[in-house]
């Protein structure tokens, strides 16, 4: 694979972990809810899963396979072997298994992810960056911008809208949720 790629693949990574921190939304209205638990049999592992259930940090089947083995190979190298090998459990109706990266304070991959883990948002989420900023998130877009990155099928221009689109949405969810704590500063007088 070719490193010029993979460090534009690594840069929009960057991009999107700091888009993410930035929506605020997981945690409250999701992981805590009945809908992400899953009845773990082990202390050591959170019962919160949200959507860090199945192990799609190895879902790159529409990678070939030299930069599938490279990313794979490369979360190896950084972040070792997963050490969460849980069996599936059966949940309300529902098959969950936590991802073999999935740790108590969250995700061990910071880097090296599959495009489906770093693109992928739920429902919840998406229409909540729509109706409260405005922001029209498309994770298959996002995984298929990630996936032509990495395969070299994106040219300079196409990928600078790209990482232009996730700054711009990064500086409007910073900007909104200032604006919210302002008001709600504000609302308090």
């Amino acid at each position: 694979m070719n490193p010029d790629r993979l460090e534009q693949y690594l840069n929009c990574e960057r991009l999107l972990n700091e888009f993410f921190s930035q929506t605020d939304f997981c945690l409250e209205n999701c992981i805590r809810l009945e809908k992400s638990l899953y009845v773990n049999r082990f202390e050591s592992l959170p019962g919160w899963i949200g959507c860090c259930a199945l192990d799609y940090y190895n879902s790159t089947s529409n990678l070939p396979v030299d930069i599938r083995t490279r990313l794979r190979s490369e979360q190896i190298r950084l972040y070792g072997e997963p050490k969460n090998k849980e069996d599936s459990i059966r949940f309300k109706e529902k098959t969950k298994k936590p991802c073999d990266y999935h740790t108590e304070y969250g995700c061990a991959l910071k880097s090296h992810k599959a495009p489906l883990c770093i693109a992928w948002v739920c429902k919840d989420l998406k229409s909540y960056l729509h109706k409260t900023f405005y922001i029209d998130y498309n994770p298959s877009d996002v995984q298929c911008h990630l996936e032509a990155i990495l395969t070299g099928k994106i040219d300079n221009n196409r990928y600078d809208r790209f990482i232009d689109k996730l700054i711009q949405d990064t500086d409007t969810l910073r900007y909104g949720r200032l604006l919210q704590k302002r008001s709600s500063v504000n609302s308090r007088y």
